[in-house]
C-alpha cells in the first residue's frame, strides 16, 4: 500500500454552486436578544494534525472591512479529516442542555485557485473543548471570494460548562485561505424555537432540472438497470393468444436497496408490537439489511447469539445481509475485553495480534456461514491504522484472502468514509483508498467492491462530482456499494432533492451494487435520528420520501400491455424478479414469476401449464 497518508499533491476540481451575492455584515438578520457568548480573540488557538499543515493570522477590523476582528486560516497541506486543520475561538459563558444558540459569522476565500468556482469550505460548530466534545450549530459551508454572512440557530443537545465553550472552524480541505470575521454567538435559552430563526439556505451544483448530468444518468440507468422481458401467451392447444392482457410487476430488485437495523428488534424485543412494525416496514421497502453493531468484534465476542438470532431472522425473511465488520484495524475501535493487554504484549510480539485477528475472522465466518451475503472485510484503514503500522500494510491482503477462504461466496468489501462527502474535496483519502485497493489486489487480495459509506453531513457533494469520484476507481475493476448513507440539512426540500439526486447518480453507475441507508426509524434510536428514512410515527422523512419515490416509483416495473397477433408482449423492466400475469379473452389467468437478468429473457405462458 502506497503511503497515501502523506499529502496528495494533485487536487481534484470541485464542481460547486456559484457563490451567492455578497452580503455585508449588517445584511444578515439582526442579532436576537439573549446572552451573548463573547469571543476571546486573545486566546485564539490553531492546531494541525493528521498530516495537515497551515497557519493562523489575527485580523483587525480594518483588515475585515469594518466587520470587527477576525482571523485568516491558511491551509497549506490537506489532512485526512476536516478537523486536521482548525481554529478554536473561546467563548465566554456556558450552555445548558436544551438551550437554543444563534451563531453568525462573515467569511470569504482569498486564495482557492484549485477550485473551478474559486470557492473553499469551512465546517463551523459551537463545541465543548474537552471530552466528549459535544457540539451544536454544526454546519459545513461553501465559501466564495466575496464577504458573505453565515448564520444558523440550533438547540444544544448537551450542557457545556464555562471555560470549555468554543466556536470552532475547520480548514482541513485542499489548500485554501479562509478569512473569518464578525463572529457572534447568542444563547437564547431553552424557550426559543430554532425554527423561528432564519437559516442560511444551501444548494448544490446540478440541482436544476436541466442539469447536464441528468440525461446521461438516465441513459445509463436505461441501459444497465433494465432489460427486455418477452412474454408469449399460448392457449391450451399451444396456439398464440392475440390481445391477451399481460401485466409485468417487479417483485424484488436485483439491486440491493437496504438499511441498517438494530439487532434488538429481532432479539430481545422480538414479538412486541414495535418489533412487528419494524420488521413489517423493513420487508415492505428493502431487500437488504446491515446490522448496526452486533457483528462488530467486541459485540460478537461478548454476545454472539444476539447476532446469530438476528441473522437467522433476516434469513427467514429472505433478506440479503451486509455484514459489518470483520477488521477495524485501529485502537479506537479495538474494544474486545483484553484489548489493552493484547496491544501491550503485541509491541514485543506482533504475532499475538496477528493470530488474534485471524482467529476472529475464522470464528465469525465459520459460525455465520451461509447467513451473510456481503462482508466489510476491512473498515476505515486511513484513520484506524495502528494494526497496519504494527503488522505491515501487507496484512490487508492477508485478511481478504482469509475472508475468501471462510466465505467463498460472499462479496468482500473495503469500506471507508469521507470519499464522496465533504463536498468531494478529500483527495488525500480518495487516493489512499485507490492505492490501498490496487496494492492489495496486486498482492492477491480478492476485493470484490469498495464501500463508500457516504455520511454526507451538510457538505452536499454535487452529483457530477460524485460521479467523477466514482469513475476515478473504474480502472480497478471492482464493484461499488453505498454502505452507510445519510444526510442532514435544515431544509426538508433540499434534503429530499439531494437524496433523490445522489441516489440517481449512484444507481446510474453500472459498477454500483448496493445502496444502504444507515438510519432506519427515528423512533428506534438509530445513529442519527434526523437522517432516518422514517419519522417516529413511521411516516416517510424527507430522506424516505426521496428513497421510496425511486425504489417503488421511478425504478419500479408495473406495466400492462396487450399481446400482438403472435401472442407476444414485450416489457422493458428493471432487473430482478417479476410476477407475470396473462389474462386471456375468456378470463383465464396464468401467473408465473421469472428473473429478469441483464440481457433480458423470454417467458412462455400456456393456459395448460407444463413443467
Amino acid at each position: 500500500m502506497k503511503q497515501a497518508l502523506l499529502a496528495f499533491a494533485a487536487c481534484l476540481l470541485l464542481v460547486a454552486p456559484a457563490p451567492a451575492p455578497a452580503l455585508a455584515a449588517d445584511d444578515a438578520p439582526p442579532t436576537p436578544k439573549g446572552t451573548t457568548l463573547a469571543p476571546d480573540f486573545s486566546a485564539l488557538r490553531f492546531s494541525a494534525n493528521g498530516g495537515g499543515e497551515g497557519n493562523l493570522k489575527p485580523l483587525s477590523a480594518a483588515d475585515t472591512g469594518g466587520r470587527r476582528p477576525g482571523f485568516r486560516l491558511e491551509t497549506t497541506k490537506q489532512p485526512g479529516a476536516h478537523y486536521g486543520v482548525e481554529v478554536r475561538l473561546p467563548l465566554d459563558g456556558s450552555i445548558d442542555a436544551g438551550d437554543v444558540l444563534f451563531s453568525r459569522f462573515a467569511a470569504r476565500i482569498t486564495d482557492a485557485q484549485r477550485y473551478e468556482a474559486g470557492e473553499g469550505f469551512t465546517l463551523s460548530r459551537v463545541q465543548n473543548t474537552g471530552p466528549p466534545h459535544q457540539r451544536s450549530n454544526y454546519r459545513e459551508w461553501t465559501v466564495g471570494p466575496d464577504w458573505e454572512v453565515f448564520y444558523v440557530a440550533d438547540r444544544a443537545d448537551a450542557a457545556i460548562p464555562e471555560g470549555r465553550v468554543a466556536f470552532v472552524f475547520s480548514g482541513g480541505y485542499p489548500p485554501q485561505t479562509l478569512e473569518i470575521a464578525g463572529v457572534e454567538v447568542v444563547n437564547l435559552g431553552p424557550d426559543a424555537d430554532p425554527a423561528e430563526f432564519p437559516v442560511k439556505r444551501k444548494s448544490y451544483a446540478g440541482a436544476s432540472a436541466d442539469a447536464p448530468w441528468r440525461a446521461a444518468a438516465a441513459e445509463r440507468i436505461e441501459r444497465h438497470r433494465k432489460a427486455d422481458l418477452e412474454v408469449t401467451v399460448l392457449d391450451a392447444d399451444g396456439e398464440p393468444v392475440p390481445d391477451a392482457e399481460v401485466r409485468v410487476e417487479l417483485v424484488e430488485h436485483a439491486f440491493d436497496f437496504g438499511v441498517a437495523i438494530s439487532a434488538k428488534w429481532l432479539d430481545d424485543n422480538a414479538g412486541t408490537p414495535q418489533a412487528a412494525r419494524y420488521i413489517e416496514e423493513l420487508e415492505k421497502h428493502f431487500n437488504t439489511a446491515s446490522i448496526e453493531n452486533a457483528l462488530k468484534w467486541s459485540r460478537w465476542e461478548s454476545e454472539p447469539e444476539v447476532a446469530m438470532t438476528t441473522l437467522r431472522g433476516l434469513n427467514k425473511m429472505g433478506m440479503r445481509v451486509h455484514g459489518h465488520v470483520l477488521v477495524w484495524p485501529g485502537l479506537e475501535k479495538f474494544r474486545v475485553a483484553d484489548a489493552e493487554e493484547l496491544w501491550a504484549a503485541a509491541q514485543d510480539d506482533p504475532e499475538l495480534l496477528r493470530s488474534r485477528v485471524d482467529n476472529h475472522i475464522d470464528d465469525i465466518l465459520s459460525r455465520t456461514a451461509g447467513l451473510v451475503d456481503t462482508w466489510d472485510v476491512v473498515n476505515e484503514a486511513f484513520n484506524q491504522n495502528e494494526f497496519l503500522k504494527l503488522l505491515g500494510d501487507e496484512e490487508v491482503a492477508a485478511w481478504f484472502k482469509r475472508a475468501r477462504a471462510g466465505a467463498p461466496d460472499a462479496t468482500l468489501i473495503y469500506n471507508d468514509f469521507a470519499l464522496l462527502g465533504q463536498n468531494g474535496t478529500n483527495a488525500v483519502k480518495q487516493r489512499f483508498v485507490h492505492d490501498l485497493v490496487q496494492d492489495a489486489m496486486a498482492a492477491g487480495a480478492p476485493i470484490d467492491a469498495i464501500g463508500f459509506q457516504s455520511h454526507m453531513g451538510s457538505g452536499l457533494t454535487p452529483p457530477e462530482k460524485v460521479l467523477e469520484i466514482l469513475s476515478s476507481y473504474d480502472g480497478l475493476g471492482v464493484g461499488y456499494q453505498v454502505t452507510e448513507f445519510d444526510v442532514v440539512t435544515d431544509d426538508p426540500q433540499l434534503t429530499e432533492a439531494y437524496v433523490r439526486d445522489f441516489m440517481t447518480a449512484a444507481f446510474s453507475k453500472p459498477q454500483m451494487q448496493a445502496f444502504i441507508f444507515w438510519n432506519f426509524h427515528a423512533g428506534s434510536k438509530p445513529w442519527m435520528p434526523d437522517a432516518a428514512v422514517f419519522e417516529e410515527d413511521w411516516s416517510p422523512s424527507p430522506t424516505g420520501r426521496a428513497a421510496l419515490s425511486l425504489i417503488h416509483g421511478a425504478w419500479h416495473t408495473d406495466e400492462r400491455v396487450a399481446a400482438d397477433a403472435d401472442g407476444r408482449a414485450t416489457v422493458r423492466g428493471f432487473l430482478g424478479r417479476h410476477r407475470v400475469e396473462a389474462t386471456l379473452p375468456g378470463g383465464t389467468r396464468i401467473t408465473r414469476e421469472v428473473d429478469l437478468p441483464a440481457g433480458g429473457t423470454k417467458l412462455r405462458l400456456r393456459a395448460d401449464p407444463t413443467p
